[in-house]
């Protein structure tokens, strides 16, 4: 009898060893956070981000970012069937992340008119980014969208997303917007945020971009938390958080798709325009 409950005692304690090693090799993975290196706001308006609103299929959200302060800003929009231009006032607002501060702005368009072609610019504190121009969708076709779906993609620094996405519009230029099933960044830190927006650059300012939480967009704590970043680059959930839960429901003719939290081509595509009108 004392011998079966020394061996039972020993394995119980290989186990516990065994048991704890593991937990100590996965502490990182589940609970660790990368250091997020210290970093200076843009000075001029960039990282733009066009994006669906939360009033009918043709509302448009434009975000972008500039300064650690909030400086007057607007968008100017051009419809360039009827030369009318809009001058659209943006709301802002200052994130302090764990190793800078970034203001943050958001313009929302909901007099759009289907099957335009609209130019824009963003303009805070009197500076302005390049045109850049997207394209509204033929209501007389509402039940015919063509969207690309794309998953964790989470690129490394300098890498090549951008090309791969340039490569698969090219082979669908039928597409209307960009769906992200979650992990577009790797992680919550301003460089990687930079790489999201470098391999989205000349797509998301005339695709309208959506895209969901995943586990690399979270910080790691016992309980994990999202950055209000996320949220103010994104910024259709703005509008629609159920306390802190980002819920949006985008209609889009007979589909009614729902986001929410859930735990390579040799010719360019490009929507930048290269004239700078005044």
């Amino acid at each position: 009898m004392k011998k079966r409950n020394v061996i039972k005692l020993s394995i119980t304690v290989v186990l516990l060893i065994a048991l704890t090693c593991w937990v100590n090799s996965r502490w990182n993975a589940w609970f660790g956070n990368p250091p997020e290196p210290p970093y200076s706001p843009l000075s001029e308006p960039g990282r733009v981000l066009l994006t669906f609103g939360d009033k009918d299929a043709l509302s448009r959200n434009i975000s972008w970012q500039y300064d650690s302060v909030v400086h007057p800003s607007h968008v100017e929009l051009t419809d360039t069937l009827t030369k009318d231009t809009l001058y659209i006032k943006a709301q802002g607002e200052t994130f302090q992340s764990r190793s800078g501060k970034a203001a943050y702005y958001v313009a929302r368009l909901r007099s759009l008119r289907p099957s335009r072609y609209y130019r824009y610019r963003v303009c805070s504190d009197g500076k302005y980014s390049a045109w850049y121009h997207f394209q509204t969708h033929n209501q007389s076709d509402a039940d015919r969208y063509s969207f690309l779906y794309v998953g964790d993609v989470q690129d490394s620094i300098h890498g090549q997303t951008n090309y791969f996405l340039k490569k698969a519009l090219q082979a669908h230029p039928e597409t209307e917007f960009l769906v992200c099933g979650g992990d577009l960044t790797e992680r919550p830190i301003d460089a990687y945020w930079g790489e999201t927006f470098r391999g989205l650059d000349s797509i998301a300012q005339c695709l309208p971009i959506l895209t969901v939480t995943g586990n690399h967009d979270y910080l790691k704590y016992p309980i994990r938390k999202l950055e209000r970043r996320f949220s103010l680059i994104f910024s259709y959930y703005l509008d629609s958080m159920v306390g802190e839960n980002q819920v949006y429901t985008l209609k889009v003719g007979s589909i009614n798709s729902i986001f929410y939290f859930l735990h390579k081509a040799a010719e360019p595509f490009n929507c930048l325009e290269q004239d700078n009108l005044a």
